[in-house]
Formats: structure tokens, C-alpha cells, sequence
């Protein structure tokens, strides 16, 4: 009886490989107000929120998950603090080439 031969083939590979990254902070703007001149006196902007997407290749980084709280699992230069929720994650598995990934969602640094 021949032997079995098991097929070749990569099941995963520990590595991530980001290619893609997309950071945007948006503000709420007030009215502005203006004197009885038709003068700028005072205008505001105010909660700031970040919107981040980020399109990878390879197995999606450990604790990504689309509702959970992605603050702790993913580091964004330049926004710290409030709370980060992953709003979309996808994953498209392949066998012949490397794994994609997706993944957008939103930082609050005004949230507690």
C-alpha cells in the first residue's frame, strides 16, 4: 500500500503587514457669532473624533474585533486617551497568497 501524502500548505503565518492607513479628525462647529457690526466675535469647534481605517495583509492582529474595545489592542500614533470602538473588521482568507484584512473605526478622546 503506498504511503499518504499529506498536501503542502501555509494554515498561518504570525506575521501582519499593514498597508494601508487612513486617519481623519472631524470636529462639531458651532454657530458663529457675530456683534451688531456684522464683526466675528466667537466661534467653536468642539468633540473632536478620530475615524481610522487600516487594510492589511497576513492574519489580523490579536483582539480586533469589530464592537470590542480596539484601544487596547491596536496603538495609533497621535491619538491617546477616551475610548476606541472597531466599527467593521473583515477578513478575506486565500490558499494560494497571503490573508487581507480590514479594519475601521472610531477614537472618542472625550469619552470616559
Amino acid at each position: 500500500m503506498p504511503a499518504q501524502t499529506n498536501p503542502l500548505g501555509i494554515k498561518s503565518i504570525g506575521l501582519t503587514l499593514a498597508q494601508k492607513f487612513d486617519l481623519e479628525k472631524k470636529l462639531t462647529e458651532s454657530a458663529a457669532l457675530h456683534d451688531k457690526d456684522g464683526k466675528f466675535v466667537q466661534g467653536d469647534a468642539r468633540d473632536p473624533v478620530w475615524d481610522f481605517s487600516i487594510d492589511g495583509k497576513g492574519d489580523l492582529p490579536a483582539g480586533l474585533i469589530a464592537g470590542g474595545n480596539g484601544g487596547e489592542a491596536i496603538a495609533i500614533s497621535g491619538v491617546q486617551g477616551g475610548k476606541t470602538i472597531l466599527e467593521k473588521v473583515g477578513v478575506t482568507e486565500h490558499h494560494d497568497t497571503w490573508n487581507e484584512w480590514k479594519v475601521s473605526g472610531k477614537n472618542f478622546p472625550s469619552a470616559a
